[in-house]
This record gives structure tokens, C-alpha cells and sequence, in this order.
């Protein structure tokens, strides 16, 4: 139930042939979009993620890209995992033990 000793909130509408005049008693909502680049706090911000160093310079998803030019940082491990599994006749699997080798890129 609305209560109508409170004021309400109302949206602008925006038109392309015709822009409403802004009057002192409408509520308007202004801020800055934030800088992912640089602003570490924010949960969007590219410091961390993980990114491509094999595309080409300034390509979406790049080091380059989306790193803002801070640079990254290049990790590499080996991941030991099974592999090769076969079934043996009741009840018993056997695998192999492969390496892999992977390497990964983090923004600064």
C-alpha cells in the first residue's frame, strides 16, 4: 500500500524528438562511472583477472587491453591429473598419470 504523505520518485521519460524540461521538485540520480583500470576496491576492476598474452595489442581480452597497460604477470605450474582411464573386468579402473604444463597471465 502506498502511503501518500511521501513523495514519490518519478522517471523522466526520454524521447528523441522531445527532452523534458528538468523542474526544481524532480529527483535526479548523478554519479561517475568508475575507473576499472585504476580503481582496485571495485569488484570490476581488472587488477587480478586473468588475460591473453598471445593476441594481438589492444584486441578485447588481451594483456594490453585489459590490463590498462599496468602489465601482468606470467605463472606457470604443471597440473598432475589421470589420465588414459580404462575399466578392469569387475569393479576396478586403471589410469595413467599425465602432466601438463599451463601457464597463466594476471594483470597487475
Amino acid at each position: 500500500m502506498l502511503d501518500n504523505n511521501h513523495i514519490h520518485p518519478q522517471f523522466l521519460p526520454i524521447s528523441h524528438r522531445r527532452i523534458r524540461r528538468i523542474h526544481s521538485n524532480d529527483l535526479l540520480y548523478w554519479t561517475r562511472s568508475p575507473d576499472y583500470c585504476y580503481d582496485e576496491n571495485s569488484i570490476f576492476s581488472t587488477h587480478g583477472r586473468r588475460c591473453n598474452n598471445s593476441l594481438i595489442n589492444l584486441n578485447e581480452g588481451s594483456c594490453d587491453y585489459l590490463c590498462c597497460g599496468r602489465g601482468y604477470i606470467t605463472k606457470q605450474y604443471i597440473l598432475q591429473k589421470q589420465c588414459h582411464c580404462h575399466y578392469i573386468h569387475c569393479c576396478y579402473i586403471q589410469c595413467d598419470t599425465c602432466f601438463e604444463h599451463i601457464e597463466e597471465n594476471i594483470c597487475k
